[in-house]
């Protein structure tokens, strides 16, 4: 269900205003899972007591909009009951090695943050692009922050286009990823084996990895344009500097860095 208004301030000024409400059964995962998940190298268990979520969402959105430039605000507030989340809470041993255990759980959660988004047209050939999205989220039952929520985060764009050059187009990207402070403590003690019998050692699974800054860059140029046609080439460059960095987000996190520079030749 949803229930939106909108608001005219002014001739570039408007105001929205959204309350929306959604739930969900859980799904087969996080009912049944029982095992390794191959993918993360992590084993999952699922619950047969879980509930269904429930969502209740109040946004609102604050946009200004003139002939070159736009702007939004968008502040929200999203109180979810028996929201559904995966929980590390030991390590089990197989014949296969040692694996960290999730298990699918339940709590009250608020949510809150905003989203910005800005667009500049400079001039006729120059354009810049900029949004800004922060999260901020509590485990109501335990009183404490909840896990695997997103960091801070600000991308930045500026793009040129060349109309003397057939049209060609320059892109180039800046997106810079604060460190997740905001993160609950689930570290616990495991036995490691060692030459002499077992030693106790604390498992850091909760820690999140360090913020990064990554550049992208792309070149567009029109090959074919015609009434039914329309054809480019473009070159992308992921990870400009090859930055090695780890996303919070990613189990793969625990095993390995992310892509570095990635290069790519399109046809579209």
């Amino acid at each position: 269900a949803s229930l939106g208004a909108k608001h005219q301030l002014s001739e570039q000024w408007k105001l929205y205003l959204n309350v929306n409400f959604a739930n969900r059964n859980p799904n087969a995962s996080e009912l049944f899972s029982d095992g390794l998940h191959h993918s993360t190298g992590q084993i999952e268990l699922g619950n047969l007591n879980l509930k269904k979520e429930s969502s209740y969402r109040l946004a609102t959105t604050i946009s200004f909009n003139n002939q070159n430039l736009a702007l939004d605000i968008a502040p929200f507030y999203n109180f979810i009951e028996d929201y559904i989340f995966l929980q590390p809470i030991g390590i089990e041993q197989n014949i296969r090695g040692a694996f960290p255990v999730w298990e699918y759980q339940q709590t009250n959660a608020h949510l809150y943050g905003v989203d910005t988004q800005l667009n500049w047209k400079i001039n006729r050939n120059w354009d810049f692009k900029s949004s800004l999205a922060i999260v901020k989220a509590r485990d109501l039952t335990q009183n404490r922050d909840l896990i695997d929520m997103p960091a801070t985060n600000i991308r930045n764009t500026i793009s040129v286009k060349f109309p003397a050059l057939h049209q060609l187009k320059l892109e180039v990207q800046n997106e810079w990823v604060f460190t997740q402070k905001d993160f609950p403590n689930n570290d616990f003690l495991v036995e490691i084996p060692t030459n002499s019998g077992y030693e106790t050692t604390l498992l850091k699974i909760s820690q999140p990895p360090k913020g990064y800054n990554l550049w992208q860059f792309s070149a567009r140029i029109p090959v074919l344009t015609t009434q039914a046609y329309k054809a480019e080439i473009g070159l992308l460059v992921h990870n400009v500097l090859n930055t090695t960095y780890r996303d919070y987000l990613n189990k793969n996190r625990y095993y390995s860095d992310e892509t570095g520079r990635n290069i790519l030749l399109q046809f579209i």
